[in-house]
Parts: C-alpha cells; sequence; structure tokens
C-alpha cells in the first residue's frame, strides 16, 4: 500500500469543493467511528460545564451635541 503524504492530502483538499470536503468528512466519521465535532470543554471545578455570560444586545445611546458644522456637512 502507498504512502501518501500530509501535503498530498492538503493539496488535494484544496482543488476540492466544500461539499465533497463535508461528504468526505462524513465518511471518514463512518469509517473510523469518530466525531470532527469540536469537543465540549469541562471546567475544572466540580464538572460541571460554565454558564457562558449573556451578550448584550441592547444599549443606550445619547446624542449630546450635532456639531457646530451640521449645515455645512449636509450641503457638501
Amino acid at each position: 500500500m502507498a504512502t501518501v503524504a500530509k501535503e498530498q492530502i492538503v493539496e488535494s483538499l484544496k482543488n476540492m469543493t466544500l461539499l465533497e470536503v463535508a461528504e468526505l468528512v462524513k465518511e471518514l466519521e463512518t469509517t473510523f467511528g469518530v466525531s470532527a465535532a469540536a469537543p465540549v470543554a469541562i471546567a475544572a471545578a466540580g464538572g460541571a460545564a460554565a454558564a457562558p455570560a449573556e451578550e448584550q444586545t441592547e444599549f443606550t445611546v445619547v446624542l449630546t451635541n450635532a456639531g457646530e458644522n451640521k449645515i455645512n456637512v449636509i450641503k457638501e
């Protein structure tokens, strides 16, 4: 059986479409009984996963000054 270098595999992947690569990944997962999904990190303290901080989606914006050259900027 011929040995294939990692560089050859990378070059082959460069010439494939994303759909072809996705199909290849599924086939490799089935063949080797593995998953390509990213592993979930588990916190060391108590084995419980840390809750992610809630992302701020609303902001309060207060305009205090429109600028002295407001009209000049609009005319340009």
